[in-house]
């Protein structure tokens, strides 16, 4: 099978690369990149090469193994250049002139944002956790930071703050994730097994012995360009194959969702819509 771009791919699910490029940074690197490869960096939308010239990011060449490379991982260039981006630490203004417990309560979300130091940053932080901690304890310390913008494993803002934290005194920590939060609190109950991280079974195997593929509110065409970790997107060549195993009349696909999404769209599933019926009194 001829090796499809992502965009070449894409085209077969309607909307999704015009979702998929919505932060508008495809027009900003159009044509044939200026300047010189700077290193290797990777995201949860892929691994990629930066372009660098004077010192700014020009553009972005995609890792080479990467299968499906997305247009989200363009999004980096506006993700780093937005004006809208916070360049230093800052602080309420009532928060700095009078502390933390004195400042009006009814400012918040209202007043303005004062940039400070990092120096004056750290010790505004430190004074607030030693006085959370002699006042009210180590459980009334949040140490929750998803730390999602980070892949690295030694650099993870929620890995440093909770190492941070434990060191300090302690923390309340969150409870499974706000990804798989569902799945996890519920299967093993029903499956006997977490399947968030169960080992699932393997592409091949599911093109080669299935009759039917049920989507059950699965939209892996838009999902799966990102990941945890970073992804290499081995998925879609996978949906190329399994296309034309539909097309081919080989195998079935159901999708049941409140939406005909693009996945289902791709794969001309047989769309079960989800009827929610009314909740008695």
């Amino acid at each position: 099978m001829e090796k499809l771009s992502r965009r070449s791919f894409l085209k077969g699910a309607a909307g999704v690369a015009a979702s998929a490029s919505s932060l508008g940074a495809v027009d900003f690197v159009a044509g044939d990149p200026i300047g010189a490869v700077d290193g290797f960096s990777a995201t949860h939308f892929g691994a990629f090469y930066p372009i660098v010239k004077n010192n700014k990011l020009e553009s972005i060449i995609p890792f080479e193994k990467d299968e499906c490379p997305t247009t989200l991982l363009q999004g980096v260039l506006s993700r780093t250049y937005a004006p809208d981006r916070i360049k230093n630490p800052s602080v309420r203004k009532s928060v700095l002139e009078k502390g933390f417990e004195k400042a009006p309560k009814n400012l918040r979300g209202k007043e303005e944002f004062v940039e400070i130091t990092w120096e004056k940053a750290y010790e505004l932080v430190a004074n607030e956790l030693k006085r959370v901690y002699e006042k009210y304890g180590s459980n009334a310390v949040y140490g929750g930071s998803y730390g999602w913008y980070c892949v690295g494993n030694i650099n993870n803002p929620q890995s440093l703050l909770g190492r941070m934290l434990n060191i300090a005194g302690g923390c309340t920590t969150r409870t499974l994730t706000y990804s798989t939060h569902c799945i996890r609190a519920i299967t093993p109950y029903i499956s006997g097994v977490d399947e968030s991280s169960a080992k699932q079974t393997s592409w091949d195997n599911v093109l080669e012995h299935s009759k039917v593929v049920v989507l059950w509110s699965n939209d892996m065409i838009n999902t799966n360009q990102i990941a945890w970790g970073v992804p290499l997107h081995e998925t879609y060549p996978y949906l190329e194959k399994l296309q034309a195993l539909v097309k081919d009349g080989k195998i079935k696909v159901i999708n049941i969702d409140p939406v005909y999404n693009d996945t289902a769209r791709f794969l001309g599933a047989k769309q079960v819509f989800i009827n929610l019926q009314p909740m008695l009194p």
